[in-house]
């Protein structure tokens, strides 16, 4: 079933600077598994709260709710420290680079939970620090059921944390295309 055009697959993102991107750009490419694709360079990010399709009449209303939830939350830092198989169980679908869990981070993720996940979902939003696992995808296996292995340690890569984009994801043949809708700036 084809969603309708007047809706929009959207989702809350942070995106590391180009020279931290370029870094995990290659830390992708060394990683030896069979069957994996790289994630573009221009698409490496940190998914805070997936939203899904959304009617584009919402859009304004979505980009005050990420506004709203940034309110008082300043930049801050954020690191990675390891190569991951995810999901923890099951098949495997990508290898990420898993981030370390500031204050900041994780209480964006509750906040835009508590107002942006969908009915079916919302629920786990009080659960952020336990199911909240941040991470920044570097490969995505192009079937299910590769080899769980990891995790790999890798240089870290640091950056700050200064603004959240609400990201419209396209899907087509060739892979999502990632386009900005909007984006706040963090300020304490």
């Amino acid at each position: 079933m084809t969603k309708p055009s007047s809706h929009l697959r959207l989702f809350v993102a942070v995106y590391p600077p180009a020279p931290v991107a370029e870094q995990l750009a290659r830390v992708a490419a060394a990683v030896p598994l069979a069957g994996s694709n790289p994630v573009p360079q221009g698409q490496i990010h940190l998914t805070l709260q997936f939203i899904g399709d959304t009617p584009s009449r919402e859009v304004e209303r979505v980009m005050e709710s990420v506004d709203r939830a940034a309110a008082g939350i300043g930049p801050f830092e954020l690191a990675t420290h390891s190569l991951v198989c995810l999901p923890t169980s099951g098949s495997v679908r990508v290898i990420a680079a898993e981030t370390s869990r500031p204050g900041p981070l994780l209480e964006l993720h509750k906040r835009l939970a508590l107002r942006l996940a969908k009915p079916a979902t919302k629920k786990r939003a009080g659960d952020d620090a336990e199911g909240f696992l941040p991470h920044v995808t570097l490969r995505r296996f192009a079937s299910a059921g590769a080899e769980r292995s990891g995790p790999w340690p890798m240089e870290e890569a640091r950056f700050s944390v200064e603004r959240l984009v609400l990201v419209r994801s396209t899907l087509s043949a060739h892979g999502a295309a990632h386009h900005e809708v909007g984006a706040v700036t963090l300020r304490a």
